[in-house]
């Protein structure tokens, strides 16, 4: 028996089903810690405790890893 039709058997579910809902938690979970993040930086700058070029390229980096972990969760 090959593992996705062990798989199959023990859980009930298709190992793509699976798959899938990891994938959905994942990017959930990516897109609320880059609100999060959105949030923060913009609380710091318009009290002025962060810089205008630095909340810059944390909105960059923020970007920038939403779109590298969705590309690592859906591909």
């Amino acid at each position: 028996m090959d593992p996705a039709s062990a798989f199959q058997v023990g859980a009930g579910q298709s190992w793509a089903l699976f798959a899938l809902v990891i994938a959905g938690l994942g990017c959930t979970a990516v897109l609320l810690w880059a609100a999060w993040a959105y949030i923060s930086t913009f609380r710091g700058w318009s009290t002025n405790r962060v810089l205008g070029t630095i909340a810059g390229g944390a909105v960059i980096r923020i970007a920038l890893v939403v779109l590298l972990l969705s590309w690592v969760f859906l591909s």
